[in-house]
């Protein structure tokens, strides 16, 4: 081996130790001074705010500011079968990525880009070459990922949203009880009403019997 193959061994060795150029979830980007395997291109990263705006009469509305809003990065990634690549099968992954909205980590140089993981939020293809057969060539895919947060604070208020459920639930349950229960009190006293009405009846009816009784047998009783 000559000093030359010797130099681009070690140099191969290091990129490859170092993780190249970049990585996103399994896919890794590397550049090589030879032979440009998997790179990408036009990197930008877009962060902003969210704001709420609120109409006054006769007055300019004021702006309320509610917090940072997710933040975006979109890329464009250049693959060539001549540079060790299958196009196809990269873009299958990306595409897998991001509709079955796998949490990636994405990394530029070593280091986390942000604070948080990202989604493949979109994944546009176009395809510059062909061979004879119908097998891709080179291809560029334009990426979109988009911030994904959760935080231990939305952890736990999705807890306390559950237990407030569970216990909304829980006093529903004693409010329909309660009520169950005075409206069958009410039906209760109703009833009782009803016998006691039913018994004056009797008692209504027993005497005047007693009278009509009376009055044909001439008082005789």
């Amino acid at each position: 081996m000559s000093i030359w193959d010797s130099l681009q061994s070690a140099l191969r060795t290091a990129i490859a130790k170092s993780g190249g150029l970049g990585t996103l979830g399994d896919i890794s980007f590397r550049v090589s001074a030879w032979n440009n395997v998997h790179t990408f291109d036009d990197l930008t990263r877009s962060a902003k705010n969210r704001t709420a705006g609120h109409e006054i009469i006769g007055q300019k509305p004021f702006t309320e500011y509610l917090g940072p809003d997710l933040q975006t990065l979109s890329l464009k990634i250049k693959l060539h079968a001549q540079r060790g690549v299958n196009p196809r099968e990269e873009v299958e992954q990306l595409i897998e990525y991001c509709e079955s909205g796998k949490v990636l980590t994405f990394t530029v140089g070593g280091q986390k880009m942000g604070k948080n993981k990202w989604l493949v939020e979109s994944v546009s293809e176009a395809i510059k070459y062909y061979d004879n057969h119908g097998n891709i060539l080179a291809t560029e895919v334009d990426l979109t990922l988009k911030e994904y947060v959760v935080t231990k604070q939305l952890e736990e208020q999705t807890q306390e949203q559950k237990k407030a459920g569970k216990k909304n639930r829980f006093m529903d349950a004693v409010k329909k009880a309660v009520k169950y229960y005075d409206d069958a009190g009410k039906l209760i006293e109703k009833a009782a009403n009803v016998i006691r009405q039913y018994g004056n009846i009797e008692k209504v009816i027993e005497d005047k019997s007693a009278e009509l009784i009376k009055k044909h047998l001439g008082g005789k009783l």
